[in-house]
């Protein structure tokens, strides 16, 4: 990043400390800022191992409770909480932006809107959008875009997710700017198989939770079956805590359907790469829209094709990609065909594997990443000194 321009001192909130998606985004913007010379503090809501990586990487992160919005307090039913923890944090995080007193404040996700209204009285202001909830109602997707106004820069990680804001909000366009995820390249690459011998392994990689549509995958299984595909899935990933029901679901319905034995619930792995090598396709099935599709661009980089629900920022993710695929959302039997189509087309897809890899690490390099954000959080902080400057009035000499 430009350290020339960019602000020095900085505080950067974060609302989980896994290593998803928007987290592992966010600890390559934390790196990028250290690598300039700013002191960053980082603030999140809980211990974990996102807090161990920024640690070793020299971040001061420190702990404290925040409001953190969840869908089940955008739900009527949801908002007295919702509004009685709005209450106790405001105080909580006034204390914390005046004590820190960073030049710049940079707020990840759109779920800590407190941060970017707050802050935006003392300190630039830059907000990460990694969200585009276009099923959401008029009104609730108005009130989640409503933060964005405070920010002096809104940096969004896909088109599909500046157009769904700017949908909402649409005179924020001139502060709003594309920054593509950075996806670091595996540092081991291994080789998908020359020869698929034995089980077709699918892998699915993320959260486990209805709208990513993990349930369609098992219910594709026996289909590849019956057609003759032997066939296994990998589910690397955990549920968010109070969804441990749809993991039982899962669970249920894979003995149901007879093929425990071939599903494998892998949990939550951090090595990435490891998960990756030991399939041989990655299926994104989205329900629900997705700002972008980092685990696509990973299973690319590691030479595995991928196949994704047609929804605008996983089409975006896997643009000219020639081992990746679109098919039809909440489709168990567009899935199978496609898995199918995977088996019968091997030899071709594993010839393209190498080419579609170079195109996704020129596309989302960890260097280009850091000068984009580099410049746009210049950007917030140069918004931000006009807003701050004050005119004194002029006066005319008195005549004489």
């Amino acid at each position: 990043m430009p350290s020339s321009r960019l602000p020095t001192r900085i505080l950067a909130v974060h609302p989980g400390a896994e290593q998803y998606g928007s987290d592992r985004v966010f600890a390559e913007a934390i790196r990028g800022m250290l690598a300039s010379g700013a002191a960053v503090r980082v603030l999140l809501p809980q211990d974990g191992p996102l807090s161990e990586e920024l640690r070793a990487a020299g971040a001061d992160v420190r702990v404290c409770d925040m409001l953190v919005l969840r869908k089940a307090l955008m739900k009527p039913s949801g908002w007295p909480t919702l509004l009685r923890l709005a209450r106790s944090d405001l105080r909580r995080v006034r204390r914390e932006i005046a004590e820190q007193r960073a030049e710049l404040v940079y707020v990840s996700t759109i779920t800590l809107p407190l941060w970017s209204l707050l802050a935006r009285r003392r300190s630039a202001v830059a907000l990460h959008l990694h969200e585009a909830e276009t099923a959401a109602g008029t009104l609730v997707r108005r009130t989640l875009a409503f933060p964005a106004r405070a920010a002096d820069v809104i940096v969004c990680n896909s088109r599909f997710t500046r157009d769904a804001l700017l949908q909402c909000e649409p005179a924020l366009a001139l502060r709003a700017r594309v920054v593509l995820n950075p996806v670091p390249a595996p540092s081991t690459v291994v080789p998908p198989r020359s020869e698929l011998r034995g089980a077709l392994r699918i892998g699915y990689l993320g959260r486990l939770s209805p709208r990513k549509g993990v349930d369609l995958l098992l219910r594709a299984l026996p289909a590849l079956i019956d057609d003759g595909l032997d066939a296994r899935l990998d589910l690397v990933g955990a549920v968010f805590p109070g969804y441990e029901w749809y993991e039982r679901e899962l669970r249920d319905s894979a003995a149901e359907l007879g093929i425990a034995g071939r599903v494998r619930f892998l949990g939550f792995r951090s090595d990435i790469a490891s998960s990756l090598a030991d399939i041989d396709v990655l299926v994104v099935p989205s329900r629900l829209d997705e700002g972008f599709g980092n685990v696509a661009v990973e299973a690319v980089l590691a030479r595995r094709p991928v196949i994704v629900a047609a929804r605008a920022g996983l089409r975006e993710a896997i643009a000219g990609v020639p081992t990746a695929v679109a098919i039809e959302p909440d489709d168990v039997t567009a899935l199978a065909t496609a898995l199918k189509r995977v088996a019968t087309d091997w030899t071709a897809i594993v010839d393209n594997t190498a080419a579609a890899a170079e195109l996704a690490a020129d596309r989302h390099s960890t260097q280009g990443f850091h000068a984009a954000l580099g410049a746009a959080l210049a950007d917030a902080g140069e918004r931000a000194a006009r807003r701050f400057i004050r005119v004194a009035p002029t006066h005319s000499p008195a005549s004489s």
